[in-house]
C-alpha cells in the first residue's frame, strides 16, 4: 500500500511539473492600439499579464509567433522584465521622426533576456531609421551577432538608438585561437553596423550607442562600417558616403577577444565618456579606435588594461586613412600597448591631434622597435601632440616614439608635454626624423639627446600622481543609472 501511494505521489508531481513546464513554455504578444500604433507586449511567464486595453492576439509554445508581428512606424514590441527568451527578431521596417519603432521591455524586475540561441543575430534590422533598442539583455553564445544592423540601397538612414542594454556572452567560438585570429571574424561580436554597396548608397545619419554594459564575448564589441570607403585611393573616383552623427557615450566595454569599438567611414563620430579595458586577449586588437575616418573624437574615456597578443594593445587609436581626426584629454593606464597612437599612410593620417591625454604605465608588454606610451605611425602629416602628460611605469621603456610602418612619419610637433621618466623610461630611439619639440618638459628622463633639456626631481611620479591629475579631466561613465536592472 506504502508503495502505490509512493507511485501515486510521483505521478502527480510528475503531471504538475509537466503542466508547469508546458505553461512556462508557452509565449503570450498582447496588442494595444495608441494614437501613435500598436504596442506589442511579449510575455514567456506562466500567467499572462494583465495589461489594460490590451488583448491576446498569438499563443504558442515557439517563440517563432514573434514573426508574425509586421512593424510599422510608432510601433513597439516591449518583452516583460525578468522573462527569458530563446528567439531572434528580422525586421525590416522604418519609423518616423514623431513615431519611431521601439524595441524595448515592459514591467517592474531585471531586463528581459533575449537569446539568441544560435540564430545569426538576436535582431536583425534591415534599412532602418528612427528606431530604437533599449532595456534589453541580449546573449547568443552559439551564434555570430547580438544586434546586426545592416543597410543597401536606402539613402539617407536617420536616428538609430542602442541605448541601456547589457550584451554579453556573444560568439563563444572565438575563444578558439584559430577562430580569433582570422580577420574573416573580425567584426562579429555584440554590435554591427554595416552598409553594402548597391545600386543606390547609403549612410547613417544619427547613431547613438550609448549607456550600454558590453563585455565578456568575442571578437568585437561595436562596430560602424560602410564598404563605401572614404579614403581616395581605395575608392578611385567612386564618391564617399560617410557615416554623420555618430555618437558612442557612457559604454562600458571589457573582457572582448579582440576590438572594443571600430569606427569607419564615420564624418564627425564622437566617441566620449566611454570605459574600456581588457580587450585583445586574442589577436591583434585595440581599445576604441577610428580607420578610414574624418574629423572625429575620441574623448574623455578611461581605457586600461588593454593587452596585446601581437602589436598594438592600446586603448585609443587613430589607424589608417583618417584625417583631423582627435584624442583629447582621455586616461589610459597600465596598457600593454600605447596609451595612444595615430597612423598615417597612403596620402592619409594628416592633421590629426593628440591632445591633454594622460597616460601612466603604458605598454608595458609591447616592446617592438618604434613603441612607446604615445607612438606616431606611418607616413603621418601635420600631427600635433600637445599638452599630454606621460608618466612611466615599471613597465613602460619609452616615452613616445616613431614608427616606421610601410613608412616614417613626416611631420609631428610635439609641443607643451609632460613627460616623467621616472630615472628608466627614456626618449625614443626613431624621433630623429619628422619630429620637432616645443616647449616640452622631460623629467628624470634618461639618455635625452644634446638637443633636448632634461630636469631632475626626487619625486617619483606614480599612479597616485596621475590620478590627481585626472581629477580635472571629468572622464568616463557619466552618473547613470544604465546598470539598474
Amino acid at each position: 500500500m506504502k508503495k502505490i501511494s509512493t507511485i501515486i505521489l510521483l505521478l502527480a508531481i510528475s503531471s504538475i511539473s509537466y503542466a508547469q513546464i508546458k505553461k512556462e513554455n508557452q509565449y503570450f504578444i498582447q496588442e494595444s492600439k495608441t494614437s501613435q500604433g500598436s504596442v506589442y507586449y511579449v510575455s514567456h511567464s506562466e500567467n499572462i499579464p494583465k495589461i489594460r486595453e490590451a488583448k491576446l492576439i498569438f499563443q504558442s509554445t515557439s517563440s517563432d509567433i514573434l514573426q508574425k508581428i509586421k512593424l510599422k512606424f510608432g510601433n513597439q514590441i516591449l518583452f516583460q522584465s525578468g522573462d527569458f527568451f530563446q528567439c531572434s527578431l528580422n525586421i525590416e521596417a522604418q519609423g518616423k521622426q514623431n513615431a519611431p519603432i521601439k524595441i524595448g521591455r515592459f514591467g517592474k524586475g531585471n531586463r528581459p533576456v533575449l537569446d539568441g540561441n544560435g540564430a545569426k543575430a538576436v535582431i536583425t534590422l534591415l534599412n532602418p531609421a528612427y528606431f530604437f533598442i533599449e532595456n534589453l539583455e541580449i546573449m547568443n553564445e552559439q551564434g555570430d551577432y547580438g544586434i546586426l544592423i545592416e543597410a543597401k540601397n536606402a539613402g539617407e538612414l536617420k536616428n538609430i538608438t542602442i541605448q541601456d542594454c547589457e550584451i554579453h556572452s556573444v560568439f563563444l567560438a572565438s575563444k578558439k585561437k584559430e577562430v580569433a585570429t582570422n580577420d574573416n571574424n573580425k567584426y562579429h561580436g555584440g554590435i554591427k553596423a554595416i552598409i553594402y554597396k548597391g545600386e543606390q548608397p547609403s549612410w547613417w545619419n544619427g547613431f547613438v550607442v550609448r549607456r550600454n554594459y558590453i563585455h565578456n564575448l568575442g571578437l568585437c564589441g561595436f562596430s560602424i562600417r560602410s564598404e563605401y570607403l572614404l579614403h581616395k585611393n581605395a575608392r578611385g573616383n567612386e564618391a564617399p558616403y560617410p557615416s554623420f552623427n555618430v555618437l558612442m557615450e557612457n559604454n562600458i566595454i571589457k573582457n572582448i577577444i579582440r576590438d572594443g569599438v571600430i569606427m569607419a567611414e564615420v564624418d564627425g563620430a564622437i566617441m566620449q565618456y566611454n570605459e574600456v579595458c581588457r580587450t585583445g586577449q586574442m589577436g591583434l586588437a585595440n581599445g576604441i579606435w577610428f580607420w578610414d575616418a574624418q574629423n572625429s573624437i575620441i574623448q574623455r574615456n578611461i581605457g586600461y588594461e588593454c593587452h596585446s597578443f601581437q602589436n598594438d594593445g592600446g586603448p585609443f587609436s587613430i589607424d589608417y586613412y583618417s584625417t583631423n581626426c582627435a584624442i583629447q584629454y582621455n586616461y589610459s593606464y597600465n596598457n600593454d600597448g600605447p596609451g595612444m597612437m595615430a597612423f598615417g599612410n597612403h596620402e592619409s593620417g594628416k592633421g590629426n591631434l593628440i591632445k591633454g591625454n594622460i597616460s601612466c604605465n603604458d605598454n608595458r608588454m609591447n616592446q617592438d622597435d618604434g613603441f612607446a606610451a604615445i607612438t606616431i605611425l606611418s607616413a603621418a602629416t601635420e600631427v600635433i601632440v600637445e599638452g599630454n602628460t606621460v608618466i612611466a611605469g615599471s613597465g613602460t621603456n619609452y616615452l613616445v616614439d616613431h614608427l616606421d610602418w610601410e613608412g616614417k612619419p613626416l611631420d609631428v610637433l610635439y609641443r607643451n608635454n609632460k613627460f616623467y621618466g621616472n630615472n628608466s623610461a627614456q626618449f625614443g630611439r626613431f624621433l630623429n626624423t619628422g619630429a620637432k619639440f616645443e616647449g616640452n618638459i622631460f623629467t628624470n628622463v634618461p639618455n635625452l639627446p644634446e638637443n633636448i633639456i632634461g630636469k631632475k626631481n626626487q619625486t617619483i611620479f606614480d599612479k597616485k600622481f596621475a590620478d590627481k591629475l585626472v581629477k580635472k579631466l571629468n572622464v568616463g561613465v557619466q552618473k547613470s543609472d544604465f546598470l539598474v536592472k
